[in-house]
């Protein structure tokens, strides 16, 4: 005889699959999925790594500051705005900020131990809504790939102890 799934079974469920699908729209191979500090990451794309190797961290700090600054604080310490402070963001689990309350598909991220490597980050700032369908954030997106990077180059600079850059896992 079969029993019905209990609501915490079902519940089960849907975290798994949505872990799933959120890796697959992360990276296109699981393969490559690097471990940076102890956190599972996507793996990077070329073209992500490329930006990323010549991103302008002071033009990032522009850029932050004029389209970010009025949710975000960056500075250790920094309280809470409309959206958390983004001190040690990179590589930092995603929904992982005490304090802070996340959307509910935030929360199912941070359950699937979903962390902000440097692939998680551009697909968020290009449409924030997309990877996070539920996300409070009402920022269209940065459009530019070269916009992205440099906003994460800067945001990777705001920590003690700086993300490696991706090209540095494959020995560049």
């Amino acid at each position: 005889m079969f029993r019905r799934a209990s609501s915490t079974t079902t519940f089960s469920l849907f975290i798994t699959a949505f872990a799933f699908s959120v890796l697959a729209m992360s990276s296109n191979a699981s393969a490559g999925d690097r471990i940076v500090n102890g956190n599972q990451v996507a793996a990077v794309s070329n073209q992500v790594m490329e930006r990323l190797d010549k991103a302008d961290m002071k033009r990032g700090e522009r850029l932050f500051k004029g389209r970010c600054r009025g949710c975000h604080t960056f500075e250790e310490g920094d309280k809470d705005k409309t959206g958390p402070n983004l001190w040690n963001v990179v590589g930092r689990k995603l929904g992982e900020k005490d304090g802070f309350k996340y959307s509910n598909d935030m929360k199912t991220m941070n359950a699937a131990n979903t962390h902000w490597g440097y692939e998680e980050l551009d697909k968020f700032l290009t449409k924030p809504m997309k990877f996070v369908p539920s996300t409070k954030m009402t920022f269209g997106g940065l459009r530019k790939g070269r916009d992205r990077a440099d906003v994460i180059a800067f945001l990777r600079s705001q920590s003690t102890e700086p993300q490696p850059l991706p090209s540095s896992w494959y020995g560049s």
